[in-house]
């Protein structure tokens, strides 16, 4: 029998309040040359190995203050698939 999953972040699955689950907010890479640059385009689907446990959003360019954000998190429990 598999334990149970622990909670990642808070507990809550990622619903675009940045007050809710956990983010990473202003993305960014460094290229060949040391410069830094967001993202071009969007992230393909990203998706997790159980969604009723946990759950990751791609937001894009979210607002200024935030640039490019990712939200993620969720309950745990019994995630074996």
């Amino acid at each position: 029998m598999k334990g149970q999953s622990p909670p990642m972040g808070s507990g809550h699955f990622p619903d675009g309040d940045l007050t809710h689950a956990c983010f990473i907010r202003k993305i960014s890479y460094v290229v060949s040359d040391g410069s830094t640059e967001e993202p071009v385009q969007d992230v393909p689907k990203l998706g997790g190995d159980n969604p009723q446990c946990y759950g990751l959003k791609y937001f894009g360019f979210l607002d200024p203050q935030n640039r490019f954000t990712l939200q993620f998190g969720g309950p745990g429990g019994s995630c074996a698939i």
